[in-house]
């Protein structure tokens, strides 16, 4: 006997190949959105995964009634990776004539307006009988999308006038990868009282090619917004409109509180946790804003737990503003006063510190420190302020930027009115704005800003806040000296070197300064560099009077060209002679 198996065939395995993850899906249920200025579309319908649904999109033209009817605006709710773009159409259905898709990451023009770039080719402008269209592209981060349904051939009357229409049964966006941008926001946080807010921390597990950004924001004021819906949980636009439904229509009224009036602009980015809270304060709300970034579409951060510290403030509120805010002029030592009006609750516990941290490296030296209207520090000798009871006013140039005060005693309710504090300083770029806080000699990490306001009217300083503007002048480069003018460099200690000094004006960001040094025959003989995160503010370049090899130049005079290294043009350099003399 013997016996038989027969092999029938059967389904081992399946694999599935795909273009990518469609998330165009969902886009509505992420807070993203459609929008086709033509009130009669219905653009969801072509995003909702049905083919059988359908969004009737007009033929664009951009005058007459019918004006950007057709140009579809896509908010994707997030950024992705996105690589493909896949549109389809109806066998039977009114056909697409042509079309220009773009896609955007949010970054904005000079106008406010989204910077867009190309995701179909011209060849997309004119079609056929084409029913499915794929636009492949290589993997880059996008949140926004454009169509625009068009006509370029005139092959229909859309340009006269006529509603032409072309029918998009799906719009599918294809991403790999994790998002390269992941935004969250919390919602308000009620500290239950004023607060001085201290350091923010948080843990986070960021792989090579992954960042996280946190951002604050504060505020005192809510304001209180109604959300009407009817029993089928859909939302109505407002009272009224809720009013008119019949009382068994009628659902839920939902109560949100939001920022009011007085909230700060997100702040700017926490790169490391400890850093200082950057938002005003103190206040009783915040908000926190965290960002997730990847670079690398396998790698994605992962953000654990955020902590904030604080304290109780050391006064209520405090005002302040500084005299001269206007046609201060670029890069000179100037004369300031800062006014600062504290006003304390019952137990503040007051301070007896004050810092002040002026804009990018430019504190010069302090002429005169006034408490209150009646008690006047003035200066004994250099760098000792006494009052007329021989209180001293101990006073410490922590940095460059940063002045640091200590008052004889504690200022707290029923004590000074005003504390004025004149200085000086230079002002490298229009809009600069200076930072003053107070603190207490007991808590040495527990500053509190001073808010710009208008604390001591238009008769002592006019208008408010901390803020200064500059007169308009040409060029980046302030006035130079250079000290001494004819230096000799033979090695006894008198006049060894050259010191160029000036100022860069205008330039906030981050840029090489350089002094190029020629003999009268256009030869360049040595140069002198710096650069700096912040390329404002004083510079001060020896030359030892040798050339690039170590040698010592020749006696004669010299063109010391000081140059900005940036696309301004002709303002962004100056020049100086120089003499060399043994």
């Amino acid at each position: 006997m013997r016996y038989y198996r027969r092999e029938r065939p059967q389904l081992a395995e399946v694999e599935v190949w795909t273009v990518g993850e469609n998330i165009a899906l969902g886009i509505v249920e992420r807070g993203g959105n459609l929008h086709d200025v033509n009130p009669n579309s219905s653009p969801e319908l072509a995003v909702d995964g049905n083919v059988r649904t359908e969004w009737q999109g007009m033929v664009y033209f951009p005058t007459g009634e019918t004006a950007e009817w057709g140009l579809l605006n896509v908010n994707l709710g997030s950024h992705f990776l996105i690589h493909a773009v896949r549109i389809i159409t109806r066998v039977g259905g009114r056909n697409l004539i042509g079309y220009r898709l773009r896609g955007s990451d949010g970054s904005l023009a000079p106008d406010g307006s989204l910077i867009w770039e190309e995701l179909s080719g011209e060849t997309r402008q004119l079609n056929q009988n084409t029913r499915l269209f794929e636009d492949h592209f290589e993997p880059r981060p996008m949140r926004f999308l454009e169509f625009r349904n068009l006509d370029i051939a005139r092959r229909t009357r859309a340009h006269e006038g006529h509603r032409i229409l072309s029918t998009v049964t799906e719009i599918q966006v294809f991403a790999n990868g994790h998002l390269p941008i992941l935004e969250m926001t919390s919602d308000l946080i009620d500290l239950g009282s004023s607060k001085t807010l201290t350091t923010i921390d948080w843990e986070a597990d960021t792989p090579s090619g992954t960042a996280v950004e946190i951002r604050t924001r504060t505020g005192n004021d809510l304001r209180e917004v109604n959300r009407y819906f009817k029993k089928d949980g859909t939302e109505v636009a407002n009272k009224e409109e809720y009013e008119k439904q019949p009382s068994f229509y009628r659902g839920d009224i939902l109560t949100e509180f939001l920022p009011g009036p007085g909230w700060s602009n997100w702040s700017q980015v926490y790169v490391k946790p400890g850093e200082v809270i950057r938002s005003p304060n103190p206040r009783r709300y915040m908000m926190i804003q965290a960002r997730l970034l990847s670079e690398d579409a396998a790698a994605a951060a992962s953000l654990e737990s955020i902590q904030l510290h604080f304290t109780a403030p050391l006064v209520d509120r405090i005002a302040g503003e500084i005299e001269p805010k206007r046609d201060v002029p670029s890069g000179e030592l100037t004369d300031f006063d800062l006014f600062i009006r504290p006003s304390f609750a019952t137990r503040d516990p007051g301070f007896d510190r004050i810092r002040l941290v002026a804009p990018s490296r430019s504190l010069g030296d302090e002429s005169e420190f006034v408490a209150g209207n009646e008690e006047i520090f003035a200066e004994v000798e250099k760098g000792r302020f006494e009052n007329e009871a021989g209180e001293e006013l101990e006073l410490a140039k922590v940095a460059s930027d940063t002045l640091q005060l200590g008052l004889p005693r504690i200022l707290r309710q029923g004590g000074a009115d005003i504390v004025r504090i004149s200085f000086s300083s230079r002002v490298f770029l229009s809009g600069a704005t200076f930072v003053a806080e107070v603190g207490r000699s007991t808590q040495a990490d527990n500053w509190q800003r001073v808010d710009p306001a208008n604390p001591v009217g238009d008769e002592l300083a006019a208008g408010e806040g901390l803020t200064v503007l500059t007169t308009a002048r040409r060029g980046q480069i302030g006035t130079i000296e250079v000290d001494p003018a004819t230096f000799t460099p033979n090695g006894d200690g008198i006049n060894d070197a050259a010191v160029f000094s000036f100022a860069v004006l205008k330039v906030n960001v981050a840029r090489q300064v350089t002094v190029y040094l020629y003999d009268l025959a256009g030869r360049e003989v040595r140069r002198l560099s710096e650069k700096r995160n912040m390329a404002n503010g004083l510079y001060n370049l020896v030359w030892d009077g040798r050339d690039a090899g170590g040698t010592l130049v020749s006696p004669g005079l010299y063109l010391a060209r000081i140059e900005v290294d940036d696309d301004a043009g002709d303002d962004n350099s100056a020049a100086r002679l120089v003499g060399v003399a043994y």
